[in-house]
């Protein structure tokens, strides 16, 4: 429910218990937004045009250091909104989805071995 209120809101927030209960837990009537300025780790964004939980793929190029993306809206922004990007990555597979990012057969090779070469690479300059 959280996962499904947060992609209708377009908001990255907490659970919303409704305004009665928001008092009660956040002193608010509506949940606050996380700030996400507060993350200090590095990050990497993954991210697919056919993930259903993303807004729809707009013409956005995302210019971050060393790399210029076409991305969801959704993607630019959390990209926007990160200190520590390592990077964006696309999966290029037409069909990839939300939830491919977890069961797709082809993962490992989409996705996690992204994941790993940018944890050995940064792991090394420690």
């Amino acid at each position: 429910m959280s996962v499904l209120q947060s992609g209708t809101e377009r908001r990255f927030e907490p659970y919303d218990f409704g305004p009665r209960m928001n008092v009660k837990c956040y002193n608010q009537s509506t949940p606050p937004e996380y700030d996400l300025t507060n993350i200090t780790v590095p990050i990497a964004l993954h991210y697919s045009d056919n993930d259903w939980l993303a807004d729809r793929l707009v013409a956005v190029i995302i210019v971050d250091n060393r790399l210029d993306s076409l991305c969801t809206q959704d993607v630019k922004n959390l990209s926007v909104r990160l200190q520590q990007k390592i990077g964006m990555f696309r999966v290029s597979l037409p069909s990839f989805n939300h939830v491919d990012f977890m069961w797709a057969k082809d993962a490992p090779k989409l996705v996690y071995s992204k994941i790993l070469k940018a944890l050995k690479q940064d792991l090394s300059e420690l």
